[in-house]
């Protein structure tokens, strides 16, 4: 454990005195920042439509109701604190993850912003209490008429793909998209094409992100195989 952790000190004393590592990392966290607020604008924008745009759905209108609160929020809070840890242990996937994350929020504003959609569980009657269970700045970033596309499916679905080489943290991605894409089903708070076709949008997202961000693509594949790679990725 002991050579574990000097080896992660010394994978992160040596990248952050990299001038290029450093550069993508406040490069692509002012773009993510950028994303976030323009996610923010088009959530207020589709509000401007709430519940005038209610439609039929082929499964929410024969799947009973469920409270997924404690997954759909308290579960998002773990999986953020797991992308953290995540960064500690693989510094080199940083750059390449904000650049893949602020380009993910973009698509989905611009999406969200195209389609204006109400969210079916002012019909479908959810059981989940926003006010109670998370803080009024986020409740503004995820006002429930943020539909199109689900982003609690598509982006732990991007992250598989990202990390696909990596066994366990590919089937972690999986497991989170999957039961991510189940709750919001099952709780009325997307409809069913925002949850299936955000498996195909996110890995659209990686390619075009793997394509736009070569640099930073090679930090991500130059994660050095030490004891705590290994133990992560496909031999």
């Amino acid at each position: 454990m002991l050579k574990i952790i000097k080896q992660i000190l010394a994978n992160h004393k040596k990248l952050w005195k990299d001038s290029q590592f450093l550069l993508r990392i406040v490069l692509h966290t002012a773009f993510l920042s950028v994303s976030i607020i323009l996610t923010y604008i088009a959530v207020t924008y589709t509000d401007g439509y709430s519940g005038l745009n209610i439609v039929p759905d082929i499964l929410l209108d024969h799947i009973p109701k469920m409270d997924v609160g404690l997954i759909f929020f308290q579960g998002s809070f773990i999986f953020i604190l797991s992308l953290l840890g995540l960064a500690i242990l693989m510094p080199e996937a940083i750059p390449f993850g904000l650049a893949g994350a602020a380009l993910f929020f973009l698509v989905r504003a611009g999406f969200m912003s195209m389609t204006h959609l109400s969210a079916p569980f002012i019909a479908h009657y959810s059981y989940i209490n926003y006010d109670s269970l998370i803080p009024e700045v986020i409740f503004s970033m995820n006002s429930g008429n943020d539909m199109f596309f689900s982003g609690h499916t598509g982006f732990p679905f991007m992250l598989a793909i990202m990390f696909w080489q990596h066994k366990y943290l590919k089937y972690y991605f999986l497991f989170c998209s999957v039961i991510a894409g189940a709750a919001v089903i099952v709780g009325h708070l997307h409809y069913s094409i925002d949850v299936f076709s955000a498996f195909f949008i996110g890995y659209g997202i990686f390619v075009i992100a793997k394509s736009l961000f070569k640099k930073e693509y090679e930090f991500f594949e130059n994660i050095p195989t030490t004891e705590i790679s290994v133990s992560l990725k496909v031999r």
